[in-house]
């Protein structure tokens, strides 16, 4: 690439920059967390209120022995991440995602 320029002619080392501009602002980071929060919120309310249904579709699954079912149905929706700050269980989080451990 001569001068910034794509194979075709075109410039687009400045418009790498400015997507990397826009995706590493603080604002961009917190709109970001703000919209995933709210889809995890969106998706957690019918399984509390609805366990029996969230247990008939883990039970429809079948990675779990029936007798656990009705628990997982119940418990599942209701307990946290074991690497958010809830739990305090950094373990978990740390073997699976090494970036959670350096908070």
């Amino acid at each position: 690439m001569d001068g910034g320029r794509l194979p075709d002619g075109r410039r687009g080392a400045a418009a790498v920059r400015r997507a990397v501009g826009i995706l590493s602002h603080p604002i961009t980071g917190a709109v970001c967390r703000l919209l995933l929060g709210g889809i995890f919120l969106y998706t957690a309310v019918p399984k509390l209120t609805h366990p029996a249904e969230f247990a008939r579709l883990v039970y429809g699954y079948r990675i779990l022995d029936p007798s656990l079912v009705n628990l997982a149905g119940i418990t599942l929706p209701a307990s946290p991440c074991p690497g958010s700050k809830e739990s305090r269980a950094r373990s978990w989080c740390s073997g699976c995602f090494p970036g959670a451990a350096r908070r």
